[in-house]
């Protein structure tokens, strides 16, 4: 049986930062959460000047636009 080869998320943002970088105004881990192997969070600031949320896990990605910055572990959505 093969084992499933471990993502390290800190790492994965690193690269999606340099994948993506160049279509946003601006992104970057953020420093109010902490980073861990499974769970990274990103701050980004659209081209429109949207400032976004974007949590990188094995799950994928997760944007909660609400939240502009980064600021604690679990992120809900909020009803308009």
């Amino acid at each position: 049986m093969e084992e499933e080869e471990e993502i390290d998320f800190r790492v994965e943002a690193g690269l999606v930062i340099e994948d993506i970088g160049f279509t946003v105004e601006s992104i970057s881990i953020s420093r109010a959460l902490p980073s861990s192997r499974q769970c990274v969070y990103l701050n980004v600031l659209t081209k429109e000047r949207e400032s976004l949320c974007v949590e990188l896990s094995v799950l994928g990605f997760r944007v909660s636009p609400a939240v502009l910055q980064c600021s604690c572990a679990y992120l809900f959505e909020v009803a308009s």
